[in-house]
C-alpha cells in the first residue's frame, strides 16, 4: 500500500498535537499539570467526535491508559488493539 492509499484509509493523530519542554527537557502530555492535561484531553475528544474512528491503536502504555480513561463511559464501542510499539 502506498502512502496516499494509506492516508486515504487511515487517520493518524496523537493525544496531544504538540510537544512540551520543561527545564530544557522534553516533557510528554501525561506529565503536564492537571489543568493543562484536561485541556489536552478535551481537545483530543473533540477531534475524535469529528473523526468518529472505528478503531484506535495506542502506541505505548500512557496513551492506552489515557484512551481507556477517556472512552470508559462511551456508549460507542472502540476497539483497542494491543500496543504495537516495541517498548510497550
Amino acid at each position: 500500500m502506498g502512502v496516499e492509499a494509506f492516508f486515504r484509509r487511515f487517520y493518524v493523530t496523537n493525544i496531544s498535537a504538540v510537544g512540551y519542554v520543561k527545564n530544557g527537557r522534553n516533557q510528554t502530555y501525561h506529565d503536564l499539570p492537571e489543568a493543562a492535561l484536561r485541556g489536552v484531553e478535551r481537545n483530543f475528544m473533540e477531534e475524535m467526535a469529528a473523526v468518529q474512528p472505528a478503531r484506535i491503536i495506542a502506541l505505548g502504555q500512557h496513551p492506552r491508559a489515557t484512551l481507556g480513561k477517556l472512552f470508559s463511559s462511551s456508549t460507542r464501542e472502540i476497539d483497542f488493539l494491543p500496543p504495537i510499539h516495541p517498548g510497550s
